[in-house]
């Protein structure tokens, strides 16, 4: 396979060899026209590469969520319009996997200047278990502490074991002693 060259190998790749079932060919992380580019190639998978989602690719990453059986709200604040206005809030705050141009894995990001939040995250059921949950997650943490976040947390929804289980082993823990509640104006929003 044709890979290009990067500038170094990163600790996900580290990470990724050192606790993945399936052969690890390459993870790397460079710059491409001032743009950080991470990649990584697993046996039976193509190159993987991380940037921004586009106002343009909303629709993909709604199909994405349903694909991957994420729960969201399609009339509320997960609706395409509202979706285009919170990337141009945080637009350093969405971030996809794509194979070629396919998006197989997203997540969300945001700071409230207190503490920063992964949102969102999702991998398409064909790529699961290859680390690209783990890197979208690990990707997410690096910018919101380029905006200052010394805390992230992430909200899972329900008992969803595997993002549960996720997050612990990258050294997350479960505040027992707090409960979520919200007010909307909208059972949609």
């Amino acid at each position: 396979m044709g890979l290009p060259q990067f500038a170094h190998l990163g600790s996900i790749f580290r990470e990724a060899l050192s606790r993945s079932s399936r052969p690890v060919t390459l993870l790397a992380t460079s710059r491409l026209g001032g743009k950080r580019i991470n990649a990584f190639a697993v046996e039976g998978l193509t190159v993987v590469r991380f940037r921004r989602i586009t106002r343009e690719e909303v629709d993909d990453l709604l199909r994405l969520w349903r694909e991957a059986g994420l729960p969201h709200k399609p009339k509320g604040r997960d609706s395409p319009e509202s979706l285009r206005r919170q990337m141009e809030e945080f637009p350093w705050g969405f971030v996809g996997a794509y194979d070629g141009g396919r998006l197989i894995g997203a997540v969300i990001a945001t700071f409230d200047g207190r503490k920063g939040w992964i949102n969102r995250l999702a991998v398409h059921p064909d790529y699961r278990r290859r680390g690209i949950a783990s890197a979208l997650v690990r990707e997410a943490e690096r910018i919101l502490r380029e905006r200052g976040a010394h805390v992230i947390s992430a909200l899972i929804e329900g008992r969803n074991e595997p993002s549960l289980n996720l997050f612990r082993k990258l050294g997350y823990q479960v505040a027992e002693n707090i409960l979520y509640v919200r007010k909307a104006d909208d059972p949609d929003a």
